[in-house]
């Protein structure tokens, strides 16, 4: 699917998902800090933690928050357990890797519970504001400012670049 960037940034802050872990992921929280939000579909499962691994693994990025969100809209209710404890493992091994990544650089392991969360979208409620689809087969990059505004990255972006210019403080005039 080729979908375009947005142009304009898009609100999240009414945005309340259930979690990976039975807790909820709202977005509110997040007012006042920037971080990264990856969608993924069943096409590009396998794809979303080398997107957060890709921001994690550089020095200058590895304490932004990324925020994946599994788009699950139209899984029918008889698999939906069953693609949640699959996704429940899945999370549980990218934290583990990410805690013996910041162990390896001398970083506490103890925020990667912080830096890498995860939420479930069964109803398209944050993912059809984005166009993004099951069909997609690359994994959709968003960056949400500190008023929980979401802008699309371009698939083509060096997404580590990308987020290093966005976290970085403006520049003194």
């Amino acid at each position: 699917m080729n979908r375009q960037p947005t142009r304009q940034p898009i609100d999240l802050s009414d945005v309340t998902l259930p979690g990976h872990d039975g807790g909820t992921l709202t977005f509110a929280d997040y007012r006042g800090r920037r971080a990264v939000l990856v969608l993924g579909n069943q096409r590009n499962a396998k794809q979303v933690p080398a997107v957060a691994g890709r921001i994690h693994g550089a020095a200058d990025t590895a304490d932004v928050t990324v925020i994946q969100v599994a788009h699950l809209k139209g899984v029918p209710r008889a698999f939906r357990r069953l693609a949640a404890v699959d996704i429940k493992r899945g999370m549980r091994g990218q934290l583990t890797a990410l805690r013996e990544q910041r162990t390896g650089r001398g970083l506490p392991a103890a925020d990667a519970d912080d830096l890498l969360v995860m939420g479930l979208d069964w109803s398209g409620e944050l993912t059809d504001r984005f166009g993004f689809t099951a069909r997609d087969d690359e994994p959709a990059a968003l960056l949400i400012d500190e008023q929980c505004r979401g802008v699309t990255v371009p698939a083509d972006a060096d997404l580590p670049g990308t987020v290093r210019s966005f976290i970085a403080p403006p520049a003194n005039l």
